[in-house]
């Protein structure tokens, strides 16, 4: 990951691969008492993305939403691609307590993607976050830009990895 962040862009395909990574440890740390699942709809061969965007949304799924729960947690991602529009939705479920918020350093990885985002892609993303009572969404729109490939090499797929 170190190398990859010096980068100003890397491939999506490589990115889809570190977040499927950091959900299988996420996956290894919660055991049994978490549902996991994640949907990638559309081809994300050939596209470039700033290098660890999307990672820390999925990081507070875990840490704010999951990560007090004893049972019944789960975590709900769906990568869309669509030609170079780019959708990533994440829902989790949240504690049935308050957690305490005396922290003043919190919200500091929302704030720093939300600087990203402004800097990187500045008239060509959206990020709407929704914090209810009883679950957390976070849906991030970008424009991307592609990576040169010959014709023969791009192809449509979908995959769905359940981590259950």
């Amino acid at each position: 990951m170190l190398y990859e962040c010096d980068s100003s862009e890397v491939p999506l395909s490589k990115e889809v691969v570190m977040l499927q990574q950091y959900i299988s440890l996420e996956k290894l740390r919660y055991d049994n008492r978490l549902d996991v699942t994640f949907n990638i709809y559309g081809d994300t061969e050939g596209k470039l993305i700033a290098p660890l965007l999307m990672l820390p949304l999925i990081e507070n799924a875990f840490k704010h939403g999951v990560s007090g729960q004893t049972d019944d947690a789960w975590v709900n991602i769906s990568l869309y691609m669509m030609r170079d529009e780019l959708k990533l939705k994440i829902s989790n479920s949240k504690p049935g307590y308050k957690i305490n918020k005396t922290d003043k350093a919190g919200n500091i990885g929302l704030q720093n993607l939300k600087k990203r985002l402004e800097l990187i892609y500045p008239l060509t993303h959206q990020l709407k976050v929704t914090d209810d009572k009883e679950i957390f969404l976070a849906v991030l729109d970008l424009k991307l830009n592609f990576e040169p490939q010959p014709a023969s090499q791009l192809s449509q797929h979908e995959a769905t990895y359940s981590y259950s």
